[in-house]
């Protein structure tokens, strides 16, 4: 397999329009500007959704004095 990188290949700073969509989203640069574009909002909730319908994980009680990892949005 040959990957983008070692083709020579950069990641484009947009991202390629969906069927039907008749502009291109610029690659954000935090969440807060994700959320205002239409397009990134749509792709996160779609993202999210598969997560919940694939049961990606399961929320269990916190044992006490544990040190808790946060998730971030990367």
């Amino acid at each position: 397999m040959v990957t983008r990188y070692a083709a020579g290949t950069l990641q484009p700073r947009a991202l390629a329009a969906m069927p039907g969509d008749s502009q291109v989203s610029l690659v954000p640069s935090s969440v807060r500007e994700a959320l205002l574009d239409p397009h990134w909002r749509r792709a996160m909730e779609e993202e999210y959704a598969a997560l919940l319908a694939n049961q990606t994980w399961d929320l269990v009680p916190r044992p006490p004095g544990s040190n808790i990892v946060t998730g971030k949005w990367i």
